[in-house]
């Protein structure tokens, strides 16, 4: 569902961050709008994904509301306290990663905000580093200051109309977060395969 039905659904927690995201972002950027590496946002509704897409990797305890673009990799809000909205962790999936579910899915934020902060400065696209081997990369990238570039107008207004600031110790920041919230995500279950011989 849109995001404005969403907010008036029974479903939708406290929304007023998400709400803004989707404003801020309703403009494409080939027509002077706003844009954010890696940041596709979504219907809001359980992902739906591609061909490709296997839908046991999502837990089904989240809504996804964005996508990176790549790979069927998407966000999605984690339920609490019966919704979901500003104050949901944010659940990362990268179903290619793996054939175990445990290991498609990353906390990379403890609320919408805490998420938006940690792709504030580099953008989102890169965060599926997690899921392989090249993490070392991927917190050195994210660690660095923003170098100079033709979207850094971009990041700047993102971070100054949700006032954000990128995380300082990331990879033990992340790391926290799965262990205090992996537990808590819920899969659907694999189908039984018979053997007849």
């Amino acid at each position: 569902m849109n995001i404005d039905d969403f907010i008036q659904s029974k479903q939708s927690g406290e929304c007023r961050l998400l709400k803004g995201l989707y404003e801020f972002l309703r403009v494409p950027y080939n027509e002077g709008g706003n844009w954010i590496s890696g940041l596709g946002l979504l219907d809001i509704e359980p992902y739906g994904g591609t061909i490709l897409y296997d839908p046991r990797m999502t837990p089904t305890n989240t809504l996804a509301f964005a996508t990176t673009g790549g790979d069927d990799v998407h966000f999605g809000m984690l339920l609490t306290d019966g919704g979901f909205g500003d104050a949901s962790p944010i659940v990362m999936t990268v179903p290619m990663a793996d054939k175990d579910p445990m290991n498609c899915n990353f906390i990379v934020g403890e609320t919408l905000h805490d998420f938006l902060c940690l792709g504030c400065v580099h953008g989102f696209f890169s965060l599926e580093k997690l899921a392989y081997t090249w993490c070392t990369e991927l917190f050195s990238e994210y660690g660095r200051p923003e170098e100079p570039s033709d979207n850094q107008i971009n990041y700047e207004r993102f971070r100054a109309a949700f006032s954000l600031s990128h995380w300082p110790e990331i990879e033990q920041r992340q790391k926290e977060l799965d262990s205090r919230y992996k537990p808590k995500l819920e899969f659907r279950k694999a189908k039984t395969r018979w053997k007849l011989w």
